[in-house]
């Protein structure tokens, strides 16, 4: 996957002493940084497991910041877009209530079978 390249501008600075107007150049600089989709999803996904009562076996254990919500287990996000497209969970034994999930705006698949 081709991540978008992100411009970024140094500080543009302009200085004028006694001696007259000295100026320095604005500086552009191309960094190939991955964007990392939408922080949106990621709070939403952290407020699903917040509602969790007992998560066994650890299922769960990669939704943290060591990784990005898009590889967290069970999660799957659009390729281009970097948002949350499916959440499958099923036969997990997860126990707990589901909160709202309307900020989950590109979600079409959700599989919570087999839980509590």
């Amino acid at each position: 996957m081709q991540h978008p390249s992100i411009l970024c501008f140094t500080e543009a600075l302009n200085f004028i002493s006694a001696d007259g107007p000295e100026s320095h150049s604005v500086q552009l600089h191309k960094f190939n940084t991955p964007t990392f989709g939408n922080e949106t999803d990621k709070l939403a996904l952290l407020t699903i497991k917040h509602y969790l009562l007992d998560v066994p076996n650890g299922v769960l254990s990669s939704w943290n910041d060591s990784l990005h919500f898009c590889q967290w287990e069970g999660v799957t996000c659009s390729h281009r877009l970097q948002r949350v497209t499916a959440l499958r969970l099923e036969d997990q034994r997860l126990v707990g209530s589901l909160p709202p999930i309307g900020n989950l705006t590109f979600l079409i698949e959700l599989e919570l079978s087999n839980n509590n």
